[in-house]
């Protein structure tokens, strides 16, 4: 199936058609979770507006399940099995499980054609939804903006946090993204985990977190800081 995928995909310039595949397939689960692998290598061949789309769908999924627009089906020794009487539950945990790793993926594989806004805009999402909850909606932090249908279980949070783990070291190894004679050197001299002004990725995402914290109003951390913690993380910034 991957080997046809990859053949159309390849073949195929038009972005519709393009996320018309990517949605399809990954809407094909098991008991909730997507039949393909969450590192798919047919993505190398998306072209720009289908994956904007597609992380638009996988994000949008993620806030607002809709298990019932995919196409389940369970194995016979699954349905002999019934260990979950929540089946809807179940099936919102492992979709839920397999879309994080699916946007990390896409910033983890340098043949994606991404830039750096896009790569903020999942790093942003994931870093949200790992360590924090709305209390309202504000145009100025977009990830407010649409709600959870369901709120996010200990199991879900969990994965989503290792995840955004795993997506710093990605970040901290990732070259310079972007085209210029600026961004050309850099390349060059193996330069990685830098923005093209030459910003620490690292550094971005704590200038996010920091934004956050500081919106008390907007938004709240799932385990809230300790003042020994809100000390040391204010620290860097007093020096």
């Amino acid at each position: 199936m991957e080997t046809y995928v990859d053949a159309f995909l390849e073949s195929c310039d038009d972005a519709e058609r393009q996320l018309t595949v990517l949605i399809g397939f990954s809407s094909l689960t098991n008991q909730g979770c997507p039949v393909v692998p969450s590192t798919w290598k047919v993505m190398r061949h998306v072209q720009p507006a289908a994956l904007q789309k597609y992380i638009d769908w996988l994000k949008s999924m993620f806030l607002v399940p809709d298990i019932d627009s995919c196409l389940n089906f369970t194995t016979k020794r699954q349905r002999e099995n019934q260990e979950h009487p929540n089946k809807n539950d179940h099936f919102v945990f492992r979709l839920r499980k397999w879309i994080i790793p699916r946007l990390v993926s896409i910033i983890d594989n340098p043949q994606v054609k991404t830039d750096e806004h896009l790569v903020m805009y999942i790093a942003r999402f994931i870093l949200f939804h790992a360590f924090f909850d709305a209390k309202k909606s504000v145009s100025k932090i977009p990830e407010t903006e649409a709600r959870l249908s369901l709120p996010l279980d200990d199991k879900t949070r969990s994965s989503v946090a290792d995840a955004f783990f795993s997506l710093l070291l990605n970040l901290n190894g990732m070259p310079v993204l972007g085209e210029g004679p600026h961004v050309d050197a850099l390349k060059e001299k193996h330069v990685v985990g830098v923005t093209a002004d030459g910003s620490l990725w690292i550094h971005c995402m704590v200038r996010y977190a920091d934004m956050l914290l500081s919106e008390g109003k907007v938004v709240k951390p799932v385990k809230p800081l300790s003042e020994e913690q809100k000390d040391a993380w204010a620290r860097p910034y007093r020096s």
